[in-house]
């Protein structure tokens, strides 16, 4: 995958392999470790491939192996449990940060993040607090506040 970018394939091209690697032959280390070596954007593909394939632990490593930002990879794991009809897994998927080094502030921002993606009367506008309380388990109510705060979320929570 790697060399059909690096020999100007087209960003269609590289997709549609993609495609065919996630569809026929599972989960590859190989090709997830150079995911972001590639001139796809994470929302063309390789969000999905890791998703897909990996279990959500797995998929966290790897986007942080990649040095995809927390908000761009947690933006496409919420929205997919969310479609997928699996809110309940958000609570996990914070766990799952939590044990791959994330802290409440960088989970805090990731939910600003989401709150601020422009779909605040949809499904992210409760994550804000929900999130971090519901789903999270943090339950001190003064800490939220202050990380969200702290997190640029102002007045719009």
């Amino acid at each position: 995958m790697l060399l059909l970018d690096q020999a100007g394939y087209s960003n269609n091209d590289v997709y549609s392999f993609l495609w065919y690697i996630t569809d026929n032959v599972g989960p590859d280390d190989s090709v997830a470790a150079v995911l972001s070596q590639t001139s796809l954007i994470l929302r063309e593909g390789p969000a999905h491939y890791l998703i897909s394939q990996y279990s959500l632990e797995e998929a966290v490593q790897w986007f942080k192996y990649n040095g995809y930002p927390l908000a761009d990879y947690g933006r496409e794991v919420i929205g997919r449990l969310q479609w997928d009809g699996a809110k309940d897994r958000i609570g996990p998927f914070v766990d799952i940060l939590q044990n791959n080094g994330y802290t409440i502030e960088d989970i805090a921002k990731m939910f600003v993040a989401l709150y601020r993606s422009g779909n605040a009367e949809g499904i992210y506008q409760n994550l804000l607090i929900e999130g971090l309380y519901h789903y999270g388990g943090y339950t001190n109510i003064s800490e939220i506040a202050g990380v969200l705060l702290n997190a640029e979320a102002g007045t719009r929570i």
